[in-house]
């Protein structure tokens, strides 16, 4: 079992882990750098020091980790999910430590999320970074585009119809049962 700000090198059983680079997460703001360093998953990292810029991730998943720093230019974030959960982190420490895990939200419905996290104004000593170095969620989980999660949200099935999400490839895709609405997406993210 992981421990919050300790050290996670690799997802855990029934996990998977997203690098920073993937193309679906969306960094807002002209401040974000990306860092290239062998301490970070993926010998890389996204970082930004203007409060206010944040980054959003629109996933498929029951439960996220956030891996970042915790090191004294660390600064503190705020996690919003779908507007109904609100947290603070902070990682400012006065070592330096990488792929650390710095949030766990374990307890979410099984289905698509917009996920929020802002780099807040400077309160320590250094810096004020924001980091994101990867996330883990589901081991059948995925990232989408803003277009897909923005169309899925808009959709208002009947009380008879059931959603289903599956991530297939664009060349498989099957026909519809009856009473369900299926909305397929490819490895990147699209419908």
């Amino acid at each position: 079992m992981a421990n919050i700000k300790g050290q996670l090198l690799q997802p855990e059983t029934g996990w998977q882990r997203i690098d920073d680079t993937d193309s679906n997460i969306v960094y807002n703001g002209t401040g974000w750098q990306r860092s290239t360093d062998s301490a970070h998953y993926n010998n890389d990292s996204m970082g930004t020091l203007t409060p206010g810029e944040n980054y959003v991730l629109y996933v498929y998943t029951s439960r996220i980790r956030i891996i970042s720093d915790y090191h004294y230019n660390m600064g503190i974030f705020t996690i919003d999910i779908d507007g109904n959960y609100t947290c603070n982190v902070d990682c400012y420490q006065t070592g330096e430590r990488y792929q650390q895990l710095m949030f766990e939200k374990a307890d979410l419905e099984k289905s698509i999320h917009k996920v929020t996290v802002t780099l807040k104004e400077k309160v320590h000593p250094g810096t004020n970074l924001l980091v994101l170095d990867a996330i883990d969620i589901d081991d059948d989980g995925f990232l989408l585009n803003e277009i897909a999660y923005n169309y899925i949200r808009n959709l208002q099935p009947s009380s008879n119809e059931t959603i289903v999400f599956n991530k297939v490839k664009k060349a498989n895709l099957p026909n519809t049962t009856d009473n369900k609405f299926a909305i397929y997406f490819t490895d990147n993210g699209e419908i």
